[in-house]
């Protein structure tokens, strides 16, 4: 699955930027702060993991099955970083459209520059 394909799907966006948050977490840590379905959030952090986005690791103590604990990869917390500045340029965007400027100059990453013209 490509990257773009994952970072679309629901929930996705939320889970890298809880991990994010938080560090590690594990899996009914997700599922309740969430509140999404637990097959839902098994397939996704599964493809999270495929994608290299999310590192998996297993506790076990008494109990028969292991706890899962989840936290982001090195290149998952690049590419927040990147979702985050994406979220960033769109709110700079909206914001210079509703005060009426035609020319948006908006600033992704460190020296990108970007020229958007709006016509209306």
């Amino acid at each position: 699955m490509t990257l773009l394909k994952i970072l679309a799907k629901k929930y996705v966006i939320d889970i890298l930027e809880l991990l994010n948050e938080h560090g590690e977490l594990g899996y009914s840590d997700i599922w309740k702060t969430l509140v999404i379905d637990k097959g839902t959030l098994s397939k996704l952090l599964k493809e999270l993991e495929d994608e290299d986005l999310v590192l998996r690791r297993e506790e076990r103590t008494d109990r028969r099955i292991p706890r899962a604990y989840y936290r982001l990869s090195p290149y998952g917390k690049e590419i927040v970083k990147i979702c985050k500045q994406l979220k960033e340029a769109e709110q700079k965007k909206q914001e210079l459209i509703s005060l009426g400027n035609d020319n948006i100059n908006i600033q992704i990453g460190e020296s990108t520059n970007t020229n958007i013209n709006i016509k209306k």
